[in-house]
């Protein structure tokens, strides 16, 4: 997995090795964990909106983020 650790872009990643799209899963106004909020410096019980989307290569799920 040593991708994950990669400082390069991971979408130019997956489009290098196919067609490449993304897929809103969902978007709404939420609050965030504490632990998103902290990574964020977002006050605690502070609403952000959140999209959930995944990354497909060839129409194959490759990432959910």
């Amino acid at each position: 997995m040593h991708w994950l650790r990669d400082r390069g872009s991971l979408t130019a990643r997956i489009q290098a090795r196919g067609r490449f799209s993304v897929r809103v899963l969902r978007q709404r106004l939420c609050l965030p964990t504490s632990d998103e909020a902290q990574l964020l410096g977002m006050k605690a019980k502070a609403f952000a909106w959140v999209r959930e989307v995944v990354l497909l290569c060839a129409d194959q799920r490759v990432v959910f983020a």
